[in-house]
């Protein structure tokens, strides 16, 4: 398994991410988006990196979080992969009293295929429109925030970012 050829891919890049925890094959379709036979394609490439757990949900394996490692690292330092010729730049959110974010912010961020970070914040407010896969798909990390005020909905995802 080439896990350079594996993360050069977008699709895949993405279902290394969502399988930091275990899911099934229809979520993985739904969450991404994919016809059933594009997705078999795409995990069949993926060999080595992920396999199935006792419950029948995709996981990685210890070289799937290895794979993962690398992609958090493509991401976070700006390298520009050979499919996309596009520099993955986060949005990164610091050094603030109060920021409120809603569905048009994370919208623009989506539409620049960029990801948000927010750090050493004081106060965090989603707004009740945000939707959960567009947060789920945008926020990559939350770290030292004070509070955090959020829907009921959002609060796993928000959890699931947060160090």
């Amino acid at each position: 398994m080439d896990i350079f050829e594996a993360v050069s891919n977008e699709i895949r890049r993405k279902i290394i991410k969502l399988l930091q925890t275990p899911r099934s094959f229809s979520e993985l379709c739904e969450r991404l988006n994919l016809e059933s036979s594009a997705l078999a394609f795409h995990l069949k490439k993926l060999d080595g990196l992920i396999t199935k757990d006792d419950k029948g949900n995709y996981v990685l394996t210890e070289l799937g979080k290895k794979a993962l490692s690398i992609v958090n690292m493509i991401e976070s330092q700006n390298v520009i992969l050979p499919e996309e010729k596009r520099v993955l730049t986060p949005v990164l959110i610091e050094y603030a009293d109060k920021v409120i974010i809603d569905k048009g912010m994370l919208t623009k961020i989506k539409e620049e295929n960029k990801k948000l970070i927010i750090r050493n914040v004081n106060e965090v407010i989603f707004k009740d429109d945000i939707d959960e896969n567009l947060l789920n798909g945008v926020l990559e990390l939350i770290e030292n925030v004070i509070t955090i005020k959020s829907p009921p909905n959002l609060k796993d995802i928000i959890s699931r970012k947060s160090k």
